[in-house]
Parts: structure tokens; C-alpha cells; sequence
């Protein structure tokens, strides 16, 4: 008989009960939304910078920064910029190539750089292939000299594989 005297105490309590403010209600749905966007932004950089660390891709842009005729077209220091996942068309990986499309830019232009590597090499290790160069613009040459033209900075077929 306690239980029940007890039991209809907190319900009628319940109606008493203040329910936090629109204010308060939208300050916890920024903070929660801020915090979702941040950790967002920590998750996109950290897998970039992953990216940015694997043995291909580190070699193919050192290759890229080394390579005259690319220097040339974009001036130094070449820089790389974030690499657009969600564009799987230039950006995939499968069992039988790995292709990436990199945004690449120097004082006297930018473009794309496209590194592509297949599983070639030694007991089927994956290997370098191809690295080339899409010029998009430069102050080096007229546009009709670099558009719609890849400038070849590896091949396997003239500089032999580059180790992964």
C-alpha cells in the first residue's frame, strides 16, 4: 500500500517538473553539432595525412617535385593539396590498379597529377606504373601547347618499376 501512496507522489510531481528552454535546447544541438563537425574535420584530415604517408604516393610526388619539365610549367615549390575522395572515377582502388588524382600547384600554375600503380612487380608486390601531369594553367606556355596534354613524369616501360 506504501508503494502505491508513493508511486502516484512522483507522478503528480512529474507535472510540477520544469523542461529546459528553447535557448538551452538549441545551445546542447550547437554544442553536439560542433563537436560532430569538428571530429568530421579531424577524421578527413587524419585520413588525408594517411594517405599523404604512403610509400607510392610520397615517392610519386618527390618524383613530381624532382621532374624538370614540371618545375618548369608550375615553378617552385610545387605543392599538393588534398586528394578529392568522393571523385571515384579519377580516385579508385581495385585488384588490379590503384588510381589517384591529386591537385598539385605551383607559382606559375597548377593542374592534376595522376599516379597509377598495378600489381607487377615481384610475386604480385604492387608497383608504380605511371605519374603524369595534367596542366589546367601556366604562364610558361600558350594554352593550346598544354590542354587536354598529360606531361609524362614516370613510366615503368622507360624508367623501370617504382618500388612501393
Amino acid at each position: 500500500y506504501n508503494c502505491l501512496i508513493h508511486f502516484y507522489k512522483r507522478l503528480s510531481n512529474l507535472h510540477e517538473m520544469k523542461f529546459p528552454s528553447n535557448q538551452n535546447l538549441m545551445m546542447v544541438a550547437g554544442l553536439f553539432g560542433g563537436f560532430v563537425g569538428c571530429t568530421g574535420l579531424f577524421m578527413h584530415s587524419k585520413l588525408q595525412q594517411q594517405f599523404k604517408q604512403t610509400a607510392f604516393v610520397r615517392e610519386s610526388l618527390a618524383t613530381l617535385k624532382r621532374h624538370k619539365g614540371a618545375c618548369y610549367l608550375l615553378g617552385e615549390p610545387i605543392k599538393d593539396f588534398n586528394i578529392h575522395f568522393h571523385d571515384e572515377e579519377n580516385n579508385h582502388t581495385g585488384d588490379g590498379e590503384a588510381i589517384f588524382k591529386i591537385p598539385v600547384k605551383g607559382p606559375q600554375g597548377h593542374g592534376w597529377y595522376y599516379i597509377r600503380a598495378e600489381p607487377k612487380g615481384e610475386q604480385g608486390h604492387w608497383v608504380g606504373v605511371k605519374c603524369e601531369l595534367e596542366i589546367e594553367k601556366t604562364q610558361m606556355l600558350e594554352e593550346e601547347k598544354y590542354l587536354d596534354k598529360r606531361l609524362v613524369v614516370f613510366d615503368s616501360d622507360r624508367h623501370g618499376f617504382m618500388n612501393i
